[in-house]
């Protein structure tokens, strides 16, 4: 063997050396979460309710992690995205901050932090409910797998008075609401955050705050200032 030869020897293993570990790493970075969010499902108590709770309405983001893609579906599984945990911050249509903490998200489908407790005494011949506030049983993180997701609570808006709130876990000890996430009328923007894995995903929605309480909701922004389209 020539010195040419084995000059196109190396050279040729080399560059097969390079493709296998840029192959090896695109498959391991197509296996890494990835997190997407969208306008979720509203839910709303009704006049009348049962449970003789105040008429209102949530407003609710989708989070999902992305299936695992077809190309390596047969080999790999996309990795579930770990302990997701959501912030959440408040703004003006220009991308001030409406107040300066940034509330802690509440994930929709973890247990309330509240304990009912029934108590019947002998001077009462009727039992008196208790409502306990036990926010060490906060949930604050959820394991989304690929292609499932999970709500996130936003505000919440009341039929009665028409006054509307961030609305998270520490919530329920104000019967939600929470005097230090009160939204002012008109069009406010919420930037969403959840950390995985050292990660960070957001994205910005709007929140219709200017309109009939049938009407409020949760859309996409036509406008995001610069301020927020950075992490």
């Amino acid at each position: 063997m020539n010195l040419l030869e084995a000059v196109v020897s190396v050279a040729a293993s080399l560059f097969g050396s390079l493709i296998a570990v840029l192959v090896v790493l695109s498959m391991e970075r197509a296996r890494r979460p990835t997190l997407r969010f969208d306008v979720g499902q509203s839910h709303e108590i009704p006049q009348n309710d049962p449970l003789n709770r105040e008429p209102c309405k949530w407003l609710r983001v989708t989070v999902k992690n992305d299936p695992t893609p077809w190309w390596i579906r047969r080999i790999y599984d996309r990795f579930p995205a770990y302990g997701c945990r959501a912030r959440l911050t408040f703004h003006h249509l220009d991308g001030r901050p409406i107040y300066d903490p940034v509330m802690e998200g509440r994930w929709t489908n973890t247990a309330e932090p509240t304990r009912r407790i029934i108590v019947l005494t002998l001077e009462t011949t009727t039992p008196t409910e208790y409502v306990h506030f036990d926010m060490l049983s906060v949930q604050r993180q959820v394991d989304i797998a690929p292609g499932r997701e999970e709500l996130l609570d936003v505000a919440i808006r009341f039929a009665g008075d028409g006054e509307s709130y961030g609305f998270n876990s520490e919530s329920y000890e104000h019967r939600w609401r929470h005097p230090q996430w009160r939204l002012p009328t008109g069009r406010v923007l919420v930037r969403v955050l959840v950390d995985t894995g050292g990660r960070i995903f957001s994205n910005v929605f709007e929140i219709a705050n200017d309109v009939a309480y049938a009407d409020f909701r949760l859309l996409r922004p036509t406008n995001v200032p610069p301020s927020l389209s950075s992490r």
